[in-house]
């Protein structure tokens, strides 16, 4: 039950910083953050399928920012997060 609603306010601060940032043009900032949040949610707890695809798309961005760094591990770590997203509805 605790787990529960852990992924349910992870989920919900996740989706405000998206929502907040996007529309001050800010997401850029704030990738990783987002992002660290999201991969705290156990991917079975996302439900809404346009969810899963959103967090998929933010590891991939993710993923791809931090090649630049280059930063391999974090790097793998945001594409398989991202992967598992999707693995519920694929």
């Amino acid at each position: 039950m605790i787990e529960d609603e852990q992924a349910q306010l992870l989920q919900k601060l996740a989706l405000a910083l998206i929502r907040n940032t996007t529309a001050a043009g800010q997401m850029e900032c704030v990738t990783f953050i987002t992002v660290d949040l999201i991969n705290r949610i156990e991917n079975s707890a996302v439900t809404d399928p346009s969810d899963c695809i959103l967090y998929a798309s933010l590891n991939s961005r993710a993923g791809v920012k931090v090649l630049t760094v280059p930063d391999f591990t974090s790097a793998v770590k945001y594409t398989e997060s991202g992967l598992s997203f999707l693995s519920a509805y694929h």
